[in-house]
Parts: structure tokens; sequence; C-alpha cells
């Protein structure tokens, strides 16, 4: 009997679908010019008080999958605490340098942004995305 180990099960668990993501946002880079990468970017936008699961949980599968890099990223950069005081360093996030691939955690109605500038950038930044994943109420941002 052969045992298979935790990261081949979540590579297996997410292969086709994120897959192909990856191919997408490949061909994204390579149809607008930029040099190809063997990575694609995903872009995980947070705010205060996130749900930490909601973003952390997408994070682990991403992570476990070779094609894929991450960056954490806000409206202002700095230092961003989930619901549960989870600390997170983001990078200051503009549609400059949006990502193609943007994940967007959800929160409980009462952490959900507020403020009408990540609103405005979320939008630019979906606009501009090949694919933007959401995890519960991140899809009503």
């Amino acid at each position: 009997m052969s045992l298979i180990t935790r990261r081949e099960i979540c590579a297996l668990a997410a292969v086709m679908p994120l897959g192909a993501i990856a191919s997408s946002a490949q061909a994204a880079q390579a149809k607008a010019g930029a040099e190809e990468s063997k990575k694609a970017e995903l872009s995980v936008l947070l705010f205060p008080g996130f749900e930490t699961i909601d973003a952390m949980g997408p994070v682990e599968m991403f992570g476990n999958l070779r094609d894929f890099s991450m960056r954490f990223v806000s409206l202002e950069g700095g230092v961003v605490k989930s619901a549960q005081g989870l600390p997170v360093m983001t990078e200051k996030f503009g549609i400059e340098n949006a990502s193609p691939l943007l994940l967007v955690p959800g929160a409980a109605p009462a952490f959900l942004p507020k403020d009408p500038r990540f609103f405005e950038m979320l939008k630019a930044a979906a606009q501009k995305a090949d694919c933007v994943l959401t995890v519960c109420t991140g899809s009503l941002s």
C-alpha cells in the first residue's frame, strides 16, 4: 500500500480548475507582450476584519501548486488584521500593479469594507484581471 502526501492531495484536488486558471494567466501575459514567466501571480486583496479562513484556505491550496506566486495587497499597504486578529503584511495595491488573478476573501457584514476608494480600486482591478476569485461575502464586495 502506498501513502499519498498532503501536498499531493492538495495538488490533485485543485489540478483541473487551477491548471486552467494558470494557463489563462500565462497566455494573457504572453499576449500582452510581457516576458512569459513560469508562475502566474495571485494577489490576495485584504481589508481590516477579513475572515482568516477565507484568505488562508485558498492561499494554502495555491501554495501547494508550483505554478503560482502570491502576494498580499491592501488599499494602503502595511499590516492588515483579520477578524481573528491575524496580522498580515501587505503591499499597497493599485491598478498599475494589479495581478491577472485576484482573490477577495469574505468577512462578517460588520467588517465588509465601506471605503468608496476600496470599491473603485477593486472594480478597476477586477476589470483588468483575467480571473477574480471570491470567497463567501467577498463576492458582495
